[in-house]
């Protein structure tokens, strides 16, 4: 159990209904098929992200609304370990060719002028996010992984708007401001994209790994007490 790959091999045998292969720290890209079921998945949900607070910048106030993205992609996963001491190994899980469309509800005031309108928002192929994983056990050597933990909150993400598109009332008058007006939608929306993409990764190496993680040691640990004297006895 030294290696948390080892432990991950394992779960994947118990729950597997067919032979497993090994797990290995690598892209995941090759594998084009496991990508696009996952991303057929993936194709079926949406998320309906909180209204984000009012962004100012000379003079102008944007507002967005409802912001709902769905169409998720994923191009490719990749896994580095790292073996730290006795009882910790990292994992870096890295994210790229994330993409996905977004739509929201905008709303502007500049000076004496407003208006409101409809947008959307899809990212360009560059989009990435990564997160590590700290795996804990009392001891690599006898004993698997028991919690998993994310150490300095260590997540990134590289949102990227690839094309924007809206309409609405009142766009005429801010003409003469049109690219910070964009660049504000742009601002507004991937920082929300990017919180919630952490999110998601910590919710998941908080929760659902700890989850598992304490099942499966929990029945593993009760084949790891000590032999009885006559079943330790070398001649028996």
């Amino acid at each position: 159990m030294r290696n948390v790959f080892d432990f991950l091999f394992l779960l994947r045998a118990i729950s597997a209904t067919t032979p497993p292969t090994p797990i290995k720290m690598r892209s995941l890209q090759s594998n084009r098929a496991k990508f696009s079921t996952l991303n057929q998945i993936f194709s079926h949900v949406s998320f309906d992200l909180p209204d984000p607070p009012t962004i100012s910048q000379s003079g102008l106030d944007l507002t967005i609304t409802e912001l709902s993205c769905q169409d998720l992609v994923v191009e490719d996963i990749s896994l580095d370990h790292k073996f730290v001491s006795d009882t910790s190994q990292l994992l870096d899980i890295d994210i790229s060719g994330l993409q996905v469309s977004c739509d929201f509800r905008w709303e502007y005031r500049w000076t004496i002028f407003n208006g409101r309108g409809d947008g959307k928002a899809t990212l360009d192929r560059a989009s990435s996010a990564g997160i590590t994983l700290d795996f804990h056990s009392a001891d690599y050597d006898i004993l698997p992984p028991k919690y998993v933990t994310i150490p300095n909150d260590k997540c990134t993400s590289n949102i990227q708007i690839d094309n924007l598109d809206f309409d609405g009332d009142g766009l005429g008058i801010i003409a003469g401001i049109i690219n910070l007006f964009e660049n504000l939608i742009k601002r507004v929306v991937e920082g929300e994209l990017g919180k919630l993409v952490c999110e998601e990764l910590a919710d998941l190496g908080d929760d659902e790994l700890d989850n598992i993680l304490a099942m499966i040691s929990d029945e593993i640990e009760v084949y790891l007490q000590p032999l009885p004297d006559d079943f330790s006895k070398p001649l028996y």
